[in-house]
């Protein structure tokens, strides 16, 4: 006899009343916002409800405690499924994954050797030139 629990395979096919796997990426539209976190429905599986702690919507979560900063009702979203508990139907999913698996990836923009980079102002686009002056919008300045 083993010690280990042996785990059931997951049903194949078009059989959506399955469980989602750890670690699988699913579409989800959020349809709950709590204190704490939000609660959403998995467009894969449309029978599934799973929840997104606060600590788990944004990496940048010391910025804003509040879950209406970060998701809205209605709001389609992608999301990282982290713990699956069959039991208790209960399905905990992460954007913070997501967002940290993007923040890694590399850009697709290669900038020759010896070539001249435009600044452009993060408020308005336009370009900036590297004298210290002011942006059009005067609302940035080239440091």
């Amino acid at each position: 006899m083993s010690l280990w629990k042996s785990k059931k395979p997951k049903p194949t096919g078009p059989n959506r009343d399955s469980w989602p796997d750890v670690g699988e990426r699913l579409k989800a539209t959020v349809t709950d916002l709590y204190p704490s976190s939000c609660a959403v429905v998995l467009d894969e599986y449309p029978s599934k409800r799973a929840f997104i702690g606060l600590n788990e919507i944004s990496a940048k979560w010391g910025r804003s405690l509040h879950v209406s900063d970060h998701v809205q009702i209605g709001q389609r979203i992608e999301t990282k499924v982290i713990d699956v508990d069959m039991q208790k139907g209960y399905i905990s999913c992460s954007l913070r994954a997501i967002e940290m698996e993007m923040a890694w990836q590399p850009t697709e923009t290669k900038v020759a050797v010896g070539s001249t980079i435009t600044r452009l102002c993060p408020e308005c686009g336009s370009k900036l030139n590297n004298s210290g002056e002011a942006c059009p919008c005067s609302r940035a300045t080239v440091k």
